[in-house]
């Protein structure tokens, strides 16, 4: 499985530019939302996956199913979160 967490870099520039307490929307969680979170940022995460909804009690989650469609020129996949 590939590593999806939040690079370094982007967590580095997040506490440097971004003030704590702040709101952060992401796509997805996982380990650089908790990071973030326990920083004192107030993470909500649109995810996917049902067992990820209850992974980082700190975080605030919208559930959102992948819903099929067709690819677009940029985005060469076919699944996308369901509104």
């Amino acid at each position: 499985m590939e590593d999806w967490s939040l690079h370094a870099t982007c967590h580095a520039w997040i506490l440097e530019h971004i003030p704590l307490g702040s709101a952060i929307l992401e796509l997805g969680s996982g380990e650089g939302s908790a990071r973030l979170s326990a920083a004192g940022y107030h993470m909500i995460c649109i995810e996917h996956s049902e067992e990820w909804l209850v992974r980082y009690p700190s975080i605030e989650y919208i559930y959102a199913p992948l819903k099929s469609h067709k690819p677009v020129v940029w985005y060469n996949h076919t699944l996308w979160y369901d509104p």
